[in-house]
């Protein structure tokens, strides 16, 4: 189905708007980057969203299996997924929105 996910301002962290995204195969999870991309984890695998909502990559998992997923390592830059009974991880190049940290604007969406 098509979710429409609208977010507001709160605490600096948070920075998409009504966002319309399609997500035909069941979003679980959501992280976002520090640079205002939005991860969802549905059964094709991650789905990577630019701030404008419009999907850029899919990651797919081994098993073909994604539930949920979150950024980790010591510099913020793993992608950890829990996929069926197993759990991956891959290098990125970007690093995960650090929730606990000062909060940062990211730049202003490339339309």
């Amino acid at each position: 189905g098509l979710y429409i996910l609208k977010s507001w301002f709160i605490c600096g962290y948070i920075y998409f708007s009504n966002l319309k995204l399609r997500v035909c195969c069941g979003a679980d999870g959501l992280r976002t980057d520090r640079d205002g991309r939005l991860y969802v984890a549905t059964r094709l695998g991650i789905q990577i969203c630019d701030q404008a909502g419009r999907v850029n990559c899919i990651l797919p998992t081994p098993n073909g299996k994604c539930s949920n997923f979150t950024f980790g390592g010591a510099n913020g830059d793993v992608l950890y997924v829990t996929a069926g009974d197993k759990v991956f991880k891959r290098q990125l190049k970007v690093k995960g929105a650090d929730h606990a940290a000062k909060p940062t604007k990211p730049g202003a969406p490339r339309l």
